[in-house]
């Protein structure tokens, strides 16, 4: 066998070897895909997004919002310092319902 015939054959056999590996490398893949793919429901829509609902009623009496209004405005319109303010304020929120 001379020299080009051999360099032919290691040629050859080289690409066999990178073909084989390739192929070993794409059945690995399909396994992998498959895996995943069991995992999947078939079928299944993407989730919805949340649907908005009516907020629940404010914790606080009508009556309470009321008075903390009042409150808010005799502060806008500087009739109460800061600190009577807030000292007015979480005495309505904290007291009995009327």
């Amino acid at each position: 066998m001379n020299a080009t015939a051999k360099a032919e054959k290691e040629r050859q056999e080289k690409a066999k070897a990178e073909q084989a590996k390739v192929e070993k490398q794409r059945v690995r893949v399909d396994k992998t895909n498959a895996k995943s793919d069991k995992t999947k429901v078939k079928g299944a829509e993407a989730p919805r997004p949340p649907v908005a609902q009516e907020a629940p009623p404010p914790p606080i009496s009508a009556a309470k919002l009321k008075k903390l209004a009042e409150l808010n405005e005799a502060y806008a319109k500087d009739q109460v310092t800061p600190a009577e303010y807030h000292a007015r304020r979480a005495k309505i929120i904290s007291g009995p319902e009327p």
